[in-house]
């Protein structure tokens, strides 16, 4: 049995939070996921936090699963499922089943799922209605290990709103219309962009946290100084040097990851991007067509030039 969550519940996420897996790199890259916080709060504020399903077995400790979802964006994020057993028994898929129904309340039309290959949770995820819709890998890297080289020509600087159009531009003409219509573009991007003789040839999606920076680069297959401009980012004296940097390259770019690797990064994961999409019922109001004799059309009045017109009036007319 799945029900949202309640205060009754919190013994339950305080003992298996620790036992989970997140599926959003958003999150767990770059700061605390907070479970137990969020969880309370959307009770509060629903549409400012997650959402919490609790799976209650008796005998086997049960589970409990939470759902991200941006106001207006197409897709929502699967952000936490515990204990990881239960995609071995199969009881995961209630979790699954009841927060789309959740995500489909949320106005979602998908629910996303960044999912580590060669894992119990992949094959969950493949047998369970899943489709996979774009790859990733995931780079670790540290500013104190990358080589600082030359700034060469050009111009990196962090995104202005007057980048937008040339931004928006670039994400259509590179990312594939799949993910496009998945995702969308951030309706509030923040990063850094790139220029090359004038024209935008990169934007770096980036996103901060106590944890670490987590970095979406989109480069046109055209820069020609991604790893000079790469290392000189990644070793500026402005840069947080405590935290570690993430940088997740789309398998639609993975030209970049060899460059990462000659910069000084490390291959951390490769996973795999689900989606299910949400099947909403959405009422329509019938509409009954009029017959003619119920709704008659105008009928038009015919005016000759010259000729002499006569005005009814049934006060005046004679009735004998």
């Amino acid at each position: 049995m799945v029900h949202p969550f309640d205060l009754r519940d919190t013994p339950l996420i305080r003992k298996l939070g620790n036992r989970g897996t997140s599926f959003d790199s958003r999150t767990y890259l770059t700061r605390d996921l907070h479970l137990l916080r969020y969880a309370t709060l959307a009770g509060l504020l629903p549409n400012l936090y997650p959402e919490t399903q609790i799976l209650a077995h008796p005998g086997d400790g049960g589970g409990f699963a939470q759902l991200s979802h941006r106001k207006g964006c197409p897709s929502s994020h699967l952000r936490f499922i515990a204990p990881k057993e239960i995609f071995a028994n199969g009881s995961g898929s209630e979790l699954i089943e009841a927060l789309l129904v959740e995500a489909g309340r949320r106005q979602a039309q998908y629910i996303l799922a960044e999912v580590e290959e060669n894992t119990k949770e992949y094959e969950f995820f493949r047998r369970g209605g899943f489709t996979i819709y774009a790859r990733q890998e995931i780079w670790k890297g540290s500013p104190s290990v990358l080589e600082h080289d030359t700034h060469p020509e050009g111009l990196f600087r962090s995104f202005q709103p007057a980048d937008s159009p040339a931004a928006l531009g670039l994400y259509c003409s590179v990312v594939p219309s799949l993910v496009y219509q998945m995702e969308g573009f951030p309706k509030n991007p923040e990063g850094w962009v790139l220029y090359e003789e004038g024209e935008l040839v990169g934007f770096f999606g980036a996103l901060s946290g106590p944890l670490g920076l987590r970095v979406e680069p989109i480069f046109h297959p055209g820069a020609r100084h991604v790893s000079s401009w790469l290392a000189a980012w990644v070793s500026a004296p402005d840069f947080p040097a405590q935290q570690p940097v993430y940088v997740c390259v789309r398998s639609y770019q993975d030209w970049v990851g060899p460059i990462l690797r000659d910069v000084g990064f490390s291959l951390l994961c490769r996973q795999a991007i689900f989606s299910r999409r949400i099947v909403v019922p959405i009422p329509v109001p019938e509409t009954i067509r009029l017959s003619a004799k119920e709704n008659p059309a105008p009928q038009a009045s015919t005016y000759t030039p010259g000729a002499s017109h006569t005005t009814y009036d049934p006060a005046t007319t004679d009735h004998r």
